[in-house]
């Protein structure tokens, strides 16, 4: 099983010269959860990272083709992007926290 991270930063300077008021520019983010949650990165890890299950070569396939679509403005400002894998990944059942760190892994 793969954990595939996609990270992103909008280019909130851009979105504002274009004239997006302060409440655009954080509708563009929420534009973006609702996207990520719709091509299969449901976890809100951080900031501007989602998580979830896949190969990382198809899951960078889904969101070139799907992300204009589903994330119009926000898809229009993205200055830099990355997807990886987060290796050693084995869920945990009845763990009432999120994934905790041991020995520089994430379990």
């Amino acid at each position: 099983m793969l954990l595939i991270s996609y990270s992103f930063d909008l280019d909130t300077v851009a979105m504002r010269a274009a004239g997006l008021s302060d409440s655009e520019v954080a509708g563009a983010y929420k534009e973006m959860g609702r996207a990520m949650k719709e091509i299969g990165l449901p976890i809100h890890a951080q900031e501007s990272v989602y998580v979830g299950e896949g190969e990382p070569d198809e899951m960078a396939e889904k969101i070139t083709q799907e992300l204009p679509t589903l994330a119009p403005v926000a898809s229009r400002f993205i200055k830099r992007s990355m997807i990886a894998t987060i290796s050693d990944y084995q869920p945990r059942v009845g763990r009432a926290s999120g994934p905790h760190f041991h020995r520089g892994h994430m379990h």
